[in-house]
């Protein structure tokens, strides 16, 4: 028994603080809660015993890998009492440290009962221990919006957090400044949010804001944004819909600090952020952000970690990175349509370089590709852009990207003096390329495509290689629907009309559309590939109109066609996957453009490569 805290179990659970306390684990259940994996340990202090208490997010695998084993001893470090539905108690357990293994002790420790409710317990009150503490005598909160009557609380008093020195964490916060907040509020860690939580509130720096994002669709329709905020125990996403994002969306500014409560946690939908951290909130109307003191030591300036341009080509697509570098070009803007939607995007690229003498074309969207104003030679830096494979290796904006021209900071000055020495004595490495036939680090032999190569580059290879048609496969003509945007498959209803799944409509017409099998070789070896529409009209020198007439009304001439692709040359930019097939792994190779073969610039690449194996 002198290994457990004493009576700890119904300590806690009456509101009281308990200090580290030792308790055993008796046994432990996987759930799922929303999609979010958990486990439910029972605890016993030798005299009662307690089976909600609840570990995740990071513990999950040090539990699956049998840290926390039947019989063994932790110290809860870090914890949270919560009361939950139906007034019902739960310990989330924050920070476990193991005292004694359970192959140590090999049994229970004294005769624990279940623990009964039955005894007075404060249920307003969130009992918290370790680096979290709870106020013994909490004030009340003279704002009448934090009312027990919230949807999102039940009632339990806040809780304030201590960083890894032991501070307090809400000293000098600045909340009092906040006229619609009690001064004596009390916040936790980003770091510490979680469902489990009743009343709750945190204070961060917005470190990116998307634009206002509208939908309509059956439903109905409406708006909405999101932002992030950062504190130095870390990041987490904040998404307001409709109302709240008109009230929400002007008051946030990226650099700014705010004061944030009462709002919906739920598990982080990973599809749509970028961050780190296990759960994101969205904003209700019972939620309040308040501008708060921006000099706040717990919530930092945004810091970055910059990537050198020269080592992004060892990162794998959709890695996501922070990058500083001169503006060398900036494109025009231009609109393009999105394929399955049929919306229309605006874009703009910018070419980056960097003193590693490595350029980069980075692609802006939306309001961004509009806004952007920056001029050869300005200094860019991009917190949050996405590495692509999109014609070698590029970088692309996302939602929460944060772009600023010209910042002031240390590594922006002296990037601009390197530039301005240097721009004209620079031999430029280019990652990124604008066609099949421009110099880039990503040409291959056919025989370097392979299961292991594509493995070991993320599960695909995207590469230029020159090569010769040696073989015509199977030709394929299909009726897609004409629809701009639209390339699906339409089913013949056989009374004149087509219908197409994707859209619901029938339709009197079609758009044909090829795909060619193709085998193609160069020197070292042959690999099969599958080109579509745009670029099989390109080679075919016909359009799909034309080739499914040929080949219903003069199959010779048809034949006569596809012959004549045979010991063609050109230069093909390729993207190899796996793909997996009845227990078979294979390599599946598609055409991403094909441009004629330019003899002179061939040659000039051939001779390059030459150079540099010296030879």
């Amino acid at each position: 028994m002198e290994k457990l805290t004493q009576n700890a179990i119904s300590r806690l659970l009456n509101g009281e603080n308990v200090s580290k306390p030792c308790l055993q684990v008796l046994a432990y259940k996987r759930v799922v809660s929303e999609g979010q994996p958990r486990y439910r340990l029972m605890l016993s202090d030798g005299t009662h015993s307690f089976q909600t208490c609840i570990m995740m997010g990071p513990l999950i695998p040090r539990l699956e890998k049998g840290e926390f084993e039947r019989f063994t001893i932790i110290q809860l470090n870090q914890y949270v009492v919560n009361t939950v539905q139906d007034n019902k108690k739960v310990i989330v357990i924050l920070d476990p440290e193991v005292k004694w293994k359970g192959t140590e002790i090999n049994g229970k420790i004294g005769s624990p009962e279940m623990f009964n409710f039955g005894a007075p317990s404060n249920s307003n009150t969130n009992t918290c221990g370790g680096r979290i503490l709870a106020p013994s005598n909490p004030s009340p909160l003279r704002n009448p919006a934090f009312s027990a009557r919230s949807s999102t609380t039940n009632g339990s008093g806040l809780f304030h957090s201590r960083n890894t020195s032991g501070e307090p964490f809400n000293e000098q916060r600045g909340i009092s400044s906040s006229p619609n907040l009690d001064m004596n509020l009390n916040i936790c860690r980003i770091q510490d949010i979680n469902p489990y939580l009743n009343r709750w509130a945190f204070k961060g720096r917005a470190t990116a804001k998307t634009p206002i994002r509208t939908w309509s669709n059956a439903k109905g329709e409406g708006k909405v944004f999101s932002f992030d905020m950062q504190d130095d125990s870390g990041e987490i996403r904040i998404t307001a819909f409709k109302n709240e994002c008109d009230r929400y969306y002007d008051l946030i500014e990226v650099g700014k600090v705010y004061t944030v409560t009462k709002g919906t946690i739920k598990t982080a939908n990973r599809k749509f952020s970028q961050v780190n951290h296990d759960y994101e909130i969205t904003l209700n109307s019972d939620s309040i952000v308040l501008p708060s003191d921006d000099n706040d030591r717990h919530c930092p300036k945004i810091t970055f970690k910059f990537v050198k341009i020269k080592d992004i080509a060892n990162y794998n697509v959709d890695s996501i990175i922070d990058v500083l570098g001169i503006c060398r070009d900036v494109s025009e803007l231009v609109t393009l349509t999105q394929k399955n939607t049929g919306r229309e995007l605006k874009k703009r690229e910018i070419s980056l370089i960097d003193d590693t003498e490595t350029e980069i074309r980075l692609a802006f969207w939306g309001n961004e590709a509009e806004n952007f104003s920056a001029s050869e030679g300005s200094v860019v830096m991009v917190k949050k852009a996405r590495v692509s494979d999109f014609n070698g290796k590029s970088l692309t904006s996302v939602s929460s990207s944060f772009v600023q021209i010209d910042p002031q900071l240390t590594e922006a000055y002296g990037l601009k003096g390197w530039y301005e020495r240097m721009r004209d004595n620079m031999q430029i490495t280019k990652l990124s390329v604008n066609s099949a036939t421009s110099d880039s680090g990503t040409w291959r032999t056919l025989n370097e495509v392979s299961v292991e190569s594509i493995s070991s580059n993320g599960g695909s290879l995207v590469f230029s290689a020159k090569a010769t048609i040696v073989q015509v496969g199977r030709t394929q003509i299909y009726m897609s629907c004409p629809t701009t945007g639209c390339k699906k498959k339409l089913v013949d209803m056989n009374n004149g009309f087509y219908k197409c799944d994707k859209c619901q409509r029938d339709f009197d017409n079609y758009s044909p559309r090829i795909i060619l099998s193709l085998a193609i070789s160069d020197s070292l070896n042959e690999v099969w590939i599958s080109m579509f529409h745009d670029e099989a009209e390109k080679i075919l020198g016909v359009n799909g109109g034309e080739l499914m007439a040929m080949k219903d009304n003069d199959e010779t001439q048809f034949d006569e066609l596809m012959t004549s692709l045979n010991f063609k040359s050109f230069i093909f930019r390729l993207r190899s996957s796996i793909d997996h097939y009845k227990e078979e792994t294979r390599v599946r190779t598609t055409v991403l453009s094909v441009s004629p073969l330019n003899l002179v610039e061939y040659g000039k690449k051939l001779l390059s490569k030459l150079r540099e194996m010296d030879i």
